[in-house]
């Protein structure tokens, strides 16, 4: 905590009053680990996603370290909002990646 603190460069009170939002984490079974980058309409969802959340959440891919997972974390405001765009990027991932 203090690491963090000190990291940040703000005081306890701001960091105390940081509003906490939904998050939704969607793991998408894949049969192979595409690079993301070579994912055209998953880098234009993504940045889609991202100028959408703008200062009110945020956005996090990648696969996981132990399981043929792609996990796509979506954070922000509207929960309906989020879930959606966790669902239809995991479902473009797949397209590319395939499905397990």
């Amino acid at each position: 905590m203090l690491a963090h603190l000190v990291d940040s460069g703000r005081t306890l009170g701001e960091l105390r009053a940081m509003r906490r939002v939904p998050q939704v984490l969607e793991n998408v079974r894949v049969k192979n680990r595409m690079p993301l980058s070579e994912m055209p309409d998953v880098q234009r969802m993504m940045a889609d996603a991202e100028k959408r959340l703008a200062g009110t959440g945020r956005l996090l891919v990648r696969y996981s370290g132990t399981e043929m997972l792609a996990r796509v974390m979506v954070e922000g405001e509207d929960g309906v909002q989020i879930k959606t765009l966790a669902q239809e990027i995991g479902a473009a991932i797949q397209k590319y990646a395939g499905a397990l």
